[in-house]
């Protein structure tokens, strides 16, 4: 009797957790959704021109002419971080795309081939690894200069390692299951064996790593354009309009607090949705 209590119980908490879990899943898809369609169609989202500066709207705060309030410019900060979504979401996969791209790659050659070449791939890795990524990234800013271009390549190279090392394990792992050395025994060849057997089945990790990893892209990004090293541009990015609002907490606390609110919420829904994404993977991982 306090076994079939106690399994009813457990039913009724994971009823309960998965509701909760759907809802979170829900919301934040719904909120990379709508950031998604603002940076494809800013000026259909945005309620006023991101460049229009009013000197008698300075600092008005949040009201429904401005949502969101205004800055010490005059500009909508509603219509400001729409327009800065575009860039930002645009530097966060570039990031990704780049970044995992490359490391997946070093990471198939040095699981696959296991020999000279993966000591040297890895030993480079470890370097970049002993450099904290956002130094890593400040240090490759500050080198080649501030442009979209140098800022995605930064957060690219930060994460490079992150992304081989994942890759290696999963080829080290697939390499040596049962259905690739009978597919040798057949004669299927190097190529066949990882385009058909290896890469399909050591991508899914790098893809759950990959998605969170446009976050964590943003989230630096965000960090270099707050410290002065992204792109100025006459529409800011979501880190510089962060930085703009520093010097007017005390009278205006809504010039930083709402790209702040959206970057963490973006952040915490594509972890979500990651997260998601890898218990779909590995169902065992939602149950643990």
């Amino acid at each position: 009797m306090m076994i079939g209590s106690l399994k009813r119980i457990k039913s009724l908490s994971y009823r309960r957790n998965s509701w909760w879990t759907g809802s979170l899943l829900l919301l934040s898809t719904g909120f990379i959704l709508f950031i998604v369609i603002c940076s494809l169609f800013p000026d259909q989202i945005a309620s006023h021109s991101p460049t229009r500066m009013d000197p008698s709207d300075a600092l008005l705060a949040p009201s429904l002419e401005h949502l969101l309030g205004t800055d010490q410019f005059g500009r909508d900060i509603f219509s400001l971080i729409v327009h800065g979504s575009q860039q930002s979401v645009v530097i966060g996969v570039l990031s990704v795309l780049i970044g995992g791209g490359i490391g997946a790659l070093i990471g198939l050659v040095s699981g696959y081939c296991n020999n000279a070449l993966d000591n040297t791939f890895m030993r480079i890795m470890d370097i970049i690894m002993t450099i904290p990524g956002i130094m890593l990234a400040i240090l490759v800013s500050a080198v080649l200069g501030p442009s979209t271009l140098n800022l995605i390549l930064a957060v690219s190279i930060a994460s490079l390692p992150g992304y081989a090392r994942v890759m290696r394990g999963q080829v080290l792992h697939v390499k040596d299951a049962g259905y690739v050395h009978a597919s040798r025994s057949i004669g299927l060849g190097h190529t066949g064996r990882i385009l058909f057997h290896i890469l399909p089945n050591s991508l899914p990790p790098m893809l759950v790593m990959a998605t969170i990893g446009v976050g964590n892209a943003i989230l630096m990004a965000t960090g270099l354009s707050f410290l002065g090293l992204g792109t100025v541009h006459e529409i800011p990015d979501w880190g510089y309009l962060l930085s703009l609002g520093r010097d007017y907490l005390t009278v205006a606390w809504w010039i930083g607090f709402f790209p702040g609110l959206f970057i963490s919420l973006f952040v915490i829904s594509v972890n979500i949705l990651g997260d998601a994404y890898r218990n779909y993977l590995d169902p065992r991982s939602a149950t643990s």
